[in-house]
């Protein structure tokens, strides 16, 4: 995969500007690993890949917060056309610490929004307790950190179309006592401007049998980490990460 990584142009932070796609159409496909390296060779010729101090695998660490009996968690899980996640995440390469708040919203799209922090918070400082009030409307007082996802990620930029692809792989969730793994799961996500159809790559995972689906990286980690909150809807997604899992 290395290797293959090697063969794409680069793309740096500040270039990758003109697609932040803070609104957006999202895609996701739960893949094995073992497919990754064949995957990218598939694109690229058409994209950029992220580089960042040389390196082209960035490592991310998320904290998600949450109010005590996991409203956002539950909002979720109940189909709530408008919910929320909120969330500390770690740029490591960058050095970059970001509070984030994203919103799926009843149109379908992903709306991102996010202040710069300092550092590390185990508690949400006066800027993030203000863009909670702003973009979400309730009291981030209320909320508490509940668990961190760590996990790396590949990041492609289309040459020619408002369109990003992250690959995420090697994920681990925890909180202060356990800990899981999502071992050969590899979480693919086209993110678009305007959804359109005919993409290559989408049309390549539907003839292999894929189809998009929810994944929520927070709420694997709910469901892993506090079994006892209702998870009945994102059982066949647990299903199927399970046998990803399991697959050799």
């Amino acid at each position: 995969m290395e290797n293959v990584l090697q063969t794409f142009d680069s793309i740096s932070l500040q270039e990758m500007d003109r697609v932040m796609l803070f609104d957006r159409y999202d895609q996701k496909f739960l893949l094995r690993g073992s497919m990754l390296a064949d995957l990218l060779q598939f694109l690229t010729a058409d994209y950029f890949v992220l580089e960042v101090k040389k390196t082209r695998i960035h490592t991310y660490h998320t904290l998600y917060f949450d109010t005590q009996d996991f409203q956002h968690y539950l909002n979720h899980h109940n189909q709530r056309k408008s919910r929320y996640k909120f969330r500390h995440r770690i740029y490591v390469e960058s050095d970059l610490h970001f509070f984030e708040i994203k919103e799926k919203n009843n149109k379908e799209r992903t709306v991102k929004s996010r202040v710069q922090v300092k550092d590390k918070q185990a508690s949400l400082g006066q800027a993030s307790l203000q863009l909670i009030d702003e973009i979400a409307g309730c009291d981030g007082s209320k909320m508490e950190a509940k668990l961190w996802t760590n996990f790396h990620r590949i990041t492609l930029v289309h040459k020619y179309k408002q369109e990003r692809m992250t690959i995420d792989m090697n994920m681990v969730v925890e909180d202060r006592t356990n800990m899981a793994e999502a071992k050969n799961l590899v979480i693919l996500e086209l993110k678009q401007e305007k959804k359109t159809l005919g993409v290559p790559l989408v049309r390549k995972l539907v003839e292999q049998g894929f189809r998009p689906g929810a994944m929520s990286k927070y709420v694997y980690g709910v469901t892993q980490l506090y079994p006892e909150n209702k998870h009945n809807l994102f059982l066949p997604t647990q299903r199927t990460i399970t046998k990803i899992k399991n697959a050799s």
